[in-house]
């Protein structure tokens, strides 16, 4: 990914599940902007692993 989260990241990600992040590096070098989701895990690993992450980039 590239960025390291800064406390205001993590706390809005804490409040609002999700964390808009500019400037991400793509393998191709391309650079794009994305919401980093955190959400509950509801497969087989659940007990494990309660959570899981989810990125959707945007234009």
């Amino acid at each position: 990914m590239g960025k390291k989260p800064t406390k205001t990241m993590v706390c809005e990600l804490l409040k609002n599940g999700k964390v808009k992040i500019k400037g991400l590096k793509g393998k191709d070098g391309n650079i794009f902007d994305a919401y980093l989701m955190l959400i509950k895990n509801e497969n087989e690993n659940k007990d494990k692993y309660p959570y899981k992450w989810k990125m959707q980039i945007t234009k």
